[in-house]
């Protein structure tokens, strides 16, 4: 279940609060989204619980737009379509 509490303008960015929760978890949540070119978004979403790691994320898009980067990916160089498994930790940290 997903709450959606405010949406509010800073700035250049948009911050996105709300409520998940599900079996044996809730959390607030906080999303910023930063348009930091023409063509791009940045978005930022952090959890108040620190044990909820993993989101999930869809994006509706016109057919003629096309999404890459997500890390190093050796499958494919255009990710539309595709559902990458993107890991994101701090540097040095599981080495």
């Amino acid at each position: 279940e997903q709450s959606l509490d405010s949406l509010v303008p800073e700035g250049k960015s948009l911050i996105i609060r709300g409520k998940v929760s599900g079996k044996d978890c809730q959390s607030d949540y906080k999303i910023t989204v930063q348009s930091s070119q023409a063509d791009q978004l940045d978005l930022q979403i952090q959890f108040s619980d620190p044990s909820l790691n993993r989101i999930w994320l869809a994006i509706e898009s016109k057919s003629s737009e096309k999404f890459f980067g997500f890390g190093e990916q050796f499958t494919h160089d255009q990710m539309k379509g595709k559902t990458p498994f993107l890991f994101t930790e701090e540097q040095g940290i599981g080495r």
